[in-house]
């Protein structure tokens, strides 16, 4: 149904985007006095970064675990903490119970962080990562720029020396400014730290030491991902060949009849392609799943039943199907979305979800992430949902509970 136009027509559009494109660089701080920069040049740590008015301290470098932190690879951890390789559609489309949710950053992206990223859509209507293989994260040592948000990050691992462990992160693209490590019987001393990612921008670690580790680390990212201005006049025809999704012909088939349903075509801008899925798949209802087609993906997208897991899962096969670049995300309290749009990059969607109670832990400290203003259409099936800190919250004091709109949603 979606189609990207004749091939010389698309090969001229991704000439002209790859001229108008940004250039790529890295921040350089202006000229000064003192030691402006120095420390992220020699790749030590800030004693405090500045997010809006306010100043947040260096996270305490402990080797042990605190209240409320999770140890991840420990004993304890439970599999929802743990990466998946794949993800398939389920039929439990009726609200979720109690979910709790470990907030590592500060500020605290509840309920956003990623641990979970897939790019790819299989055969079997299965949501896995297109490239797995890890590409090594250099350290940036350099001050956040402007157009970026900075977070501090503090992990405590469970490590074996050389594997490659699992780690959340903020956004996709996110930088590693530098690090520190700890530990309760100082083999931190001698302990180094490489930073990964692959295709979906899943973020792994790999240490020297075995052991309890803790890794301070200073990150930052995108801006544009959390409060996206989506340029009005772009189109799927100007997505590079390397973004393209790759959907099999069994599964657009599938697609079609959703995008058909709701109303997306080709010859729409992306902002409004992005418009209409968006304001579709946030009008769920966590209601039980009639079987219907036989079908499980087009039953979940035709009905409008399911939780945050499956309006995540149902929207990025649509997404994909209309030639949108999309990603699923989840951690162990939440699912929700992404999508690359030219000269934007990589943007967050959430799509809402439902359950009885979230639970956050470890965020005591901590400030909230403000977003800023969501550019979507805000149904009001999606407005009063727990992925926007409202309803039964608990772990947050009431000052933490301001959402991405700028709004006291207490």
């Amino acid at each position: 149904m979606v189609a990207l136009g004749a091939a010389s027509l698309a090969l001229g559009l991704d000439a002209l985007v790859a001229r108008a494109a940004p250039i790529l660089h890295e921040y350089v701080p202006p000229p000064g006095k003192g030691d402006t920069g120095r420390w992220a040049r020699e790749g030590r740590l800030p004693d405090h970064i500045r997010v809006e008015d306010r100043l947040l301290p260096k996270p305490r470098e402990r080797g042990t675990a605190d209240k409320g932190e999770r140890v991840l690879g420990g004993r304890r951890a439970s599999s929802k903490m743990d990466r998946a390789t794949t993800v398939g559609p389920d039929r439990k489309t009726t609200h979720d119970g109690v979910l709790r949710y470990t907030a590592e950053f500060n500020p605290s992206v509840v309920p956003f962080k990623r641990m979970t990223a897939l790019d790819s859509v299989t055969a079997e209507f299965r949501l896995a990562v297109r490239d797995s293989t890890p590409q090594l994260v250099p350290l940036a040592k350099r001050p956040t720029p402007p157009d970026r948000d900075p977070f501090w990050g503090s992990l405590v691992l469970e490590a074996k020396a050389g594997k490659l462990m699992a780690i959340p992160s903020v956004a996709p693209g996110a930088a590693i400014v530098s690090y520190r490590t700890s530990s309760a019987d100082g083999r931190a001393k001698s302990a180094t730290v490489s930073f990964y990612r692959d295709s979906a921008d899943n973020m792994s670690i790999r240490t020297n030491v075995s052991g309890q580790l803790r890794v301070v680390f200073l990150t930052d990212a995108p801006r544009s991902y959390f409060s996206p201005e989506i340029p009005p006049l772009i189109t799927i025809a100007q997505v590079p060949p390397s973004l393209r999704p790759l959907v099999p012909a069994n599964v657009r088939s599938a697609a079609n009849k959703v995008l058909a349903h709701i109303g997306v075509t080709s010859s729409q801008t992306m902002r409004r392609q992005l418009e209409r899925l968006v304001a579709y798949f946030r009008n769920f209802e966590a209601k039980q799943l009639e079987r219907r087609s036989g079908n499980t993906y087009l039953d979940i997208a035709l009905s409008q039943r399911g939780v945050c897991r499956h309006r995540s899962y149902a929207f990025v096969i649509t997404a994909q199907t209309a030639g949108i670049p999309a990603r699923y995300v989840h951690n162990e309290a939440h699912a929700f979305a992404e999508a690359w749009v030219p000269r934007l990059g990589w943007l967050r969607i959430d799509l809402g979800g439902a359950s009885s109670e979230l639970r956050v832990g470890n965020a005591q400290r901590k400030a909230v992430h403000n977003a800023g203003p969501d550019p979507f259409p805000r149904p009001s099936r999606y407005a009063g949902n727990y992925s926007q800190l409202r309803g039964n919250v608990t772990g947050l004091r009431s000052n933490q509970r301001i959402r991405r709109t700028g709004t006291n949603l207490r």
